[in-house]
């Protein structure tokens, strides 16, 4: 039998090695091109190779399996392959496999990565006037239209105020891809907070180099914080070095918080964390003038218009499609939570407003000196245009469920 298994496992091994052999022989493979060394084929009569493939090496802090990962290495890499006839290929480090976000962000001014997608922290290293969005209660929370998947005060605004992030970021050598989102911070705590003096009682923990939030949680009167990298929170929380942090539900799961975390706000008083994509914009104009170029030899279709195809697809993904998604992932991962006994614990209205007397004189206080003061005016502009339209009852139902303006491609990407 043994001998008889022997010859049978060695004939399995030799048709199982005879399959990938022949599978490989097969196998078109293609001369991989870096895009910052395209600019030879850009000027004189150089000519690329036909079966040039140009490779982007994208970064992000996500895990692999996440929603954010899951979207990256399927919708993301399926539209730029089909806009680019399969010219442009992604490969995805993700989990901080290459560090934290403030070691990839120098990892891509070193040219050695293309892109990264990255919390708002990471933003505010990459375009510091992008601080601007942590602000606490500077975006209301309307859970009935959250949790719904429908568009919010937030969606309205992030919408409007686009074009400004778009020059910023570009101010800064980087190509804005479009606002997507982490979470709305509430704080996730060992004991339960239901008044503004509460706060002083905890000790919390802060992203290490955060631009305003040390401001913010000073106006606020927290207790003690610690600052450190991402990585360090759930050891923190175990050692009873910290007993509370901002908390996004499915950031919670990920980071293996939540075994520490008993409470949560029922507001996100800690603001909002966006999360966002940029490209090096150099590299994207090097990869858009060599398409232009070489478009009709590589079979692109429409590759006149490929910087216009390309920045549209990068904002209706990130900035409808994804944000969405992540939203569903954070409440389905809320639900969880709570099954797992995690408790949302109240804080009345009149302790929210003595939060947020402390918090609205930093609107303008930190005003040109961390972002424009042109800046924080234009988001509120935008805010109380939203707010007014919703009170007049202009925001219809249809506009909640198809979008901002009639025919907007961000129409409900959600699938709940």
């Amino acid at each position: 039998m043994k001998t008889i298994f022997g010859k049978n496992f060695l004939v399995f091994l030799l048709v199982l090695f005879c399959t990938f052999s022949i599978k490989d022989s097969f196998a078109v493979e293609r001369t991989v091109v870096d895009p910052w060394t395209l600019e030879k084929y850009l000027k004189g009569d150089e000519i690329p190779p036909d079966d040039v493939l140009l490779f982007l090496r994208i970064v992000t802090v996500a895990p692999e399996g996440s929603c954010w990962y899951n979207f990256i290495t399927q919708d993301l890499v399926q539209s730029i392959q089909a806009i680019t006839n399969d010219l442009l290929d992604v490969k995805l480090y993700a989990g901080g496999v290459l560090g934290d976000e403030a070691d990839t962000i120098r990892k891509m001014r070193m040219r050695q990565i293309h892109a990264v997608g990255v919390t708002n922290m990471g933003a505010t290293m990459m375009v510091p006037e992008l601080c601007v969005l942590e602000l606490p209660f500077l975006f209301d929370y309307e859970p009935d239209l959250y949790w719904s998947g429908k568009y919010t005060e937030i969606d309205y605004i992030l919408e409007k105020i686009e074009p400004s992030f778009c020059k910023l970021a570009a101010k800064h050598g980087y190509q804005f891809a479009g606002m997507a989102e982490t979470c709305f911070n509430f704080i996730g705590s060992k004991i339960p907070l239901r008044k503004a003096e509460d706060l002083k009682k905890i000790n919390f923990w802060l992203w290490r180099g955060d631009r305003i939030r040390p401001e913010v949680l000073k106006a606020m009167k927290f207790g003690n914080v610690l600052t450190s990298d991402l990585y360090s929170v759930a050891q923190a929380y175990s050692t009873n070095m910290v007993d509370s942090t901002w908390l996004g539900y499915n950031p919670a799961i990920l980071l293996q918080w939540w075994p520490h975390i008993r409470y949560a706000t029922d507001y996100p008083i800690f603001g909002y964390e966006s999360a966002t994509a940029f490209f090096d914009k150099k590299m994207i104009e090097i990869v858009i003038e060599f398409a232009e170029k070489w478009g009709e030899k590589y079979k692109i279709k429409d590759h006149k218009n490929i910087r216009k195809n390309l920045i549209s697809m990068l904002d209706v993904l990130i900035s409808g499609k994804m944000r969405f998604l992540i939203r569903e992932q954070e409440g389905i991962a809320r639900q969880s939570l709570f099954k797992e006994g995690i408790q949302e614990v109240a804080m009345p209205k009149e302790e929210l407003d003595k939060l947020r007397s402390l918090v609205e004189p930093l609107y303008f206080k930190l005003a040109d000196k961390k972002y424009p003061k042109s800046l924080i005016e234009e988001i509120l502009k935008y805010r109380q245009e939203y707010r007014k339209l919703k009170a007049d009852g202009t925001l219809t139902d249809e506009w909640f469920v198809k979008g901002i303006v009639p025919g907007d491609p961000h129409n409900q990407w959600h699938t709940w």
